[in-house]
């Protein structure tokens, strides 16, 4: 795949992620404090972009995207929390 090629793929692939785990995501995490979700997010933002600086091969760049995509679904749905007050 090409640059051009591989993000279109890559946000493909991010798009299909929230829509699917969005739901269950929520469901797993609804009992948990919304500073404690917006810190795993913060740690899975910062694994998953920090592996896209590996040079990793195709399958590593959807990992790092999978990873990286989990955090931006919990961190999107805490963070309101802190902005209301």
């Amino acid at each position: 795949l090409q640059g051009p090629q591989l993000y279109g793929w890559q946000m493909t692939f991010n798009a299909v992620l929230v829509l699917v785990l969005t739901p269950l995501l929520n469901h797993f995490t609804r009992n948990w404090r919304p500073l404690r979700t917006i810190t795993l997010a913060a740690l899975l933002f910062a694994g998953g972009f920090g592996m896209l600086g590996l040079g990793l091969p195709v399958w590593g760049i959807f990992l790092s995207t999978f990873i990286w995509t989990v955090g931006e679904i919990l961190n999107a749905v805490n963070d309101e929390v802190y902005l209301a007050t």
